[in-house]
């Protein structure tokens, strides 16, 4: 959000810096019980932090400042997606896979590993989509928020337990994404006599 601020791509309204804080701090309170901190896992947290957000921020100004499609947005950036993934993983992933055989798991399982495949494609359009149509903020709230969703499935229909201080930062954390939602409804919706916005072109 404030990326997005700062290069003038959303100049968000108090309402929504507060939903997203409480968002944030939901989900930091949900971790409490579960962080095990450490300077090398702190440090890899800073920097995907801040990966993410760059790539979000140009994504959309990508996507809305230039008017690309998602699918070609997509084309764009899988191929080097693809090689950086290759790269990383030949130094562990790659040599485990061949010494134990674990690629067999590809003729073994085919229509689960195409499914899986198709439905990443899905996923990564819907979240591009998601970017043009909404925010990169939308976007992360929403990916944020997918965590408590899941946890009080698990809870309704598996039993799981849950403690107090998790179950209160994932109702915190819902409770800032709903009045997210509620607040970008409400800017979208056009009063009477009010003129059209137009969104800021980069480039």
């Amino acid at each position: 959000m404030v990326g997005l601020w700062a290069t003038g791509l959303e100049i968000p309204s108090s309402t929504i810096i507060r939903a997203v804080l409480m968002t944030c701090v939901g989900c930091f309170v949900a971790s409490l019980g579960e962080a095990k901190l450490t300077f090398i896992g702190t440090l890899l947290m800073l920097g995907n932090l801040v990966a993410e957000s760059t790539r979000l921020i140009t994504t959309q100004m990508l996507l809305v400042g230039k008017n690309i499609h998602p699918i070609r947005m997509l084309s764009l950036f899988s191929p080097s997606a693809t090689i950086t993934l290759l790269f990383l993983a030949s130094f562990e992933e790659i040599p485990r896979i061949r010494e134990k055989q674990l690629y067999l798991a590809l003729f073994n399982h085919p229509f689960q590993f195409v499914l899986a495949a198709s439905l990443g494609v899905i996923c990564n359009i819907l979240g591009l989509m998601i970017i043009k149509v909404a925010s990169a903020t939308s976007a992360k709230l929403l990916a944020a928020v997918r965590g408590p969703i899941i946890v009080f499935a698990g809870v309704a229909f598996f039993s799981e337990h849950v403690s107090f201080m998790e179950c209160a930062g994932y109702i915190l954390a819902l409770s800032g994404f709903v009045i997210y939602n509620v607040e970008k409804a409400r800017q979208s919706t056009p009063g009477p006599g009010s003129l059209p916005t137009v969104k800021p072109q980069i480039g």
